[in-house]
C-alpha cells in the first residue's frame, strides 16, 4: 500500500502540475474558455454572474492546480492537499460530465445577459480546455468532454490510494525526496516532453524542488510548511503573471513563428486534390508513347480518313475527335490511379477527414417499432425500403415534445400549433484531419487576406481585438510601425472585431492607419495581446510580440534583416 501511495502522489501530483502550467501558459486563453462555461445557455445558466471574472478565476484555478500538485509530491499539508486535490475532481468531473451530456440540438430557455428570457440552443462545450491548446498544437485535437470526463476519472481513482496515507504520509524526508521527487521528475519528463514536446515543466518542477530543499535545509521553525506553500504560489503566479504580461512560452496555436498560415488552412479535400494533381502530372506523360501509337493505329485504319477524297480539315475533324476519346479513356484510368494514392498517402499521413455519422430515429412500416439507427447503416444497408422517417418536435414555448411517423406528418398543422422539428444530432465516430487555421482567418478585403496570406513582401498585422481594452503605449508603438513600413515598402494591417470603435479610436490617438473587420475569436488567438503584432511573408509567420514587447523600427529593421 506504501508504493501505491507513492505511485498515486507522484502520478497526481505531476499531471496536475503540468496541467496547471500547460494552463498558465495561456491564462488568457484559458479564461476565453471559462468564458463559454460562464455563458447564459451554457451549464443550465447557473454561472453567468462569473462571466465578468473568468480572468482571476482562471489564474486562481491554474495557480492552484500547479500548487497543490507541487504540495503533494513534496508532502505539504498532506491531508488538505488530497483533499482540494479530490474536491478539484469530483468538480470538474461533474464539470465534463454535465457537458457531455449537452445536446446541441435541443431548444431552451434562458435570461441572457440582459436580463430577457429567450429561446435558443444551450452552448455545448466541446473541448473542455484541460490542456489547453497543447494537445491541438502537439496530438492535433483537444479530448472530447467524454475524454475528459475518463481521465479525471482515473486521477479520482488514483486518489484513493492517497487517503490511505493519511495516517503514514507528511512532509517528505530525505528518503521520500529521493523516491518522489525522483519520480515526478521522471513522470514529468515523459508526460510534458514526449506527449506535448515541452519541457518547462521539467524545469519548473526542477525549480521549484531547489528552492523546496533549500527552504527545508535553512528554515527549520515552526510553520514551515505554509513558508513552503507561499514558495509555490509565488513561483507559480510569477510564471502565470509573466505570460499574461507579455506572450506564452510556447505557443502551441496554428498562429506560431514558423508557421505558414496558407498550408494549415488546407482541408482534407485541399489535400487529396494536390496529391491527386501532382500525381496525375507525373503519370500521365508516361503514357504519351501509347496515347500517340494508339491514335496513329487509329487513323490507319480509319477508311474516311486514309481516303484521298476527304478533305484536310475532315481529317483534322477525325483526328482531333480520335484524340479526346483516347484522351478521355487514358485520363480515367490515369485519375484513378492517382486518387488511389492520394487516398493511400492521406491514411499514411493521417491527413483522412473526421468520420461524423448522424442517429436516426426510424419506423418500421410493418411493424410500427421505432428504433435509432446509424445515418452510415441507413445508407449502407438500404434501410428506406422498409423504414421510415420519425421527426421529434418540440415547442419551444411550452417545452412539449412529440413524436410523428414522416407519413403521418402534416408541416402546416404542426407549424400552426408552434412546433419544430429537432435536428439529427451529428456523432464523431473517428477523428480525423481539420484544417488548423478556420475558414474565418479571412478580412474584411480579398486585398487585404491576400498580402497577409501570399504577399512576396513583408506585412505587418496588427491585431488589437478589443478597440474599448486597447493600450494606448501600443497603439503609439504601432504608429511608428506604420511609418516604418510606409518607408521601407512593406504592407501593414491591423484588424479589430470592434469596428463600431474605430473612428473614435484612430480620432483620439491621432492614429495614421485604420482598421479591418477581423473575427473575434481568430483575432484573440492569432496573438495574446492587445494590441499585438505578427510579420509575415507568403503566408509564414517571421516574428510575433505582445504590446510590451512591439519592436521599434530600429529593432525591427535588424530583426528582418537576420531572416534568410
Amino acid at each position: 500500500m506504501k508504493y501505491l501511495v507513492y505511485l498515486s502522489r507522484i502520478v497526481v501530483g505531476s499531471v496536475f502540475v503540468v496541467s496547471g502550467l500547460i494552463k498558465a501558459n495561456d491564462t488568457l486563453g484559458f479564461s476565453y474558455k471559462l468564458e463559454e462555461y460562464f455563458l447564459p445557455n451554457a451549464l443550465g445558466g447557473i454561472w453567468p454572474m462569473f462571466y465578468e471574472y473568468a480572468l482571476p478565476i482562471a489564474i486562481i484555478v491554474c495557480v492552484a492546480e500547479v500548487v497543490l500538485g507541487l504540495s503533494l509530491i513534496f508532502g505539504t499539508k498532506y491531508k488538505l492537499t488530497v483533499i482540494a486535490i479530490t474536491a478539484f475532481l469530483v468538480f470538474f468531473g461533474f464539470l465534463t460530465y454535465y457537458t457531455a451530456q449537452c445536446d446541441p440540438h435541443e431548444i431552451i430557455t434562458y435570461t441572457n445577459i440582459d436580463g430577457k428570457e429567450v429561446t435558443g440552443t444551450p452552448m455545448c462545450v466541446l473541448d473542455c480546455g484541460c490542456f489547453g491548446d497543447a494537445l491541438k498544437g502537439s496530438l492535433g485535437r483537444s479530448l472530447t468532454p467524454w475524454e475528459s470526463f475518463q481521465k479525471d476519472m482515473v486521477l479520482l481513482f488514483f486518489t484513493i490510494f492517497l487517503f490511505f496515507g493519511f495516517k503514514t504520509q507528511k512532509l517528505n524526508n530525505e528518503r521520500r525526496d529521493k523516491q518522489l521527487i525522483g519520480g515526478s521528475l521522471l513522470f514529468t519528463a515523459g508526460f510534458a516532453g514526449y506527449v506535448f514536446g515541452w519541457w518547462m515543466p521539467l524545469a519548473f518542477l526542477a525549480i521549484a524542488t531547489i528552492l523546496y530543499l533549500l527552504i527545508k535545509w535553512f528554515y527549520v521553525k515552526k510553520g514551515r510548511e505554509w513558508i513552503l506553500i507561499g514558495m509555490m504560489i509565488l513561483v507559480s503566479g510569477l510564471f502565470s503573471w509573466y505570460t499574461l504580461s507579455y506572450l506564452p512560452v510556447k505557443d502551441y496555436r496554428p498562429y506560431a513563428v514558423g508557421n505558414n498560415i496558407p498550408n494549415l488552412m488546407k482541408t482534407p479535400d485541399n489535400i487529396r486534390e494536390e496529391i491527386r494533381k501532382m500525381e496525375y502530372d507525373r503519370i500521365m506523360p508516361t503514357y504519351t508513347e501509347k496515347i500517340n501509337q494508339e491514335l496513329a493505329d487509329y487513323l490507319a485504319s480509319d477508311t474516311i480518313y486514309q481516303s484521298a477524297n476527304s478533305s484536310d480539315s475532315l481529317k483534322s475533324e477525325i483526328e482531333k475527335n480520335a484524340y479526346e476519346n483516347i484522351m478521355f479513356k487514358y485520363d480515367g484510368e490515369v485519375s484513378n490511379i492517382a486518387d488511389t494514392f492520394a487516398l493511400d498517402s492521406m491514411e499514411r499521413g493521417n491527413w483522412m477527414p473526421t468520420v461524423t455519422y448522424s442517429m436516426y430515429y426510424l419506423q418500421n412500416k410493418e411493424t410500427k417499432q421505432r428504433e435509432y439507427y446509424k445515418s452510415t447503416d441507413y445508407l449502407s444497408n438500404r434501410m428506406w425500403e422498409n423504414w421510415e422517417f420519425v421527426y421529434v418536435l418540440v415547442n419551444p414555448e411550452t417545452g412539449e415534445t412529440a413524436e410523428v411517423a414522416k407519413s403521418e406528418f402534416n408541416e402546416e398543422e404542426w407549424t400552426a400549433k408552434g412546433f419544430e422539428k429537432k435536428k439529427f444530432e451529428s456523432i464523431v465516430e473517428k477523428y480525423g484531419y481539420e484544417a488548423k487555421v478556420p475558414a474565418e482567418f479571412m478580412f474584411a478585403y480579398d486585398s487585404i487576406s491576400e498580402a497577409v496570406l501570399r504577399s512576396e513582401t513583408y506585412t505587418f498585422l496588427a491585431v488589437c481585438w478589443d478597440l474599448d481594452l486597447v493600450n494606448a503605449k501600443g497603439l503609439a508603438k504601432l504608429k511608428k510601425l506604420k511609418e516604418f513600413a510606409d518607408e521601407n515598402g512593406y504592407n501593414f494591417v491591423a484588424a479589430t472585431s470592434t469596428m463600431a470603435k474605430v473612428d473614435e479610436v484612430v480620432k483620439n490617438n491621432e492614429l495614421n492607419f485604420t482598421f479591418t473587420a477581423g473575427d473575434d475569436k481568430v483575432l484573440k488567438t492569432i496573438v495574446r495581446s492587445n494590441p499585438g503584432v505578427i510579420v509575415l511573408k507568403n503566408g509564414t509567420i517571421y516574428g510575433k510580440w505582445g504590446t510590451r514587447t512591439i519592436p521599434k523600427p530600429k529593432k525591427m529593421k535588424k530583426f528582418l534583416g537576420k531572416i534568410k
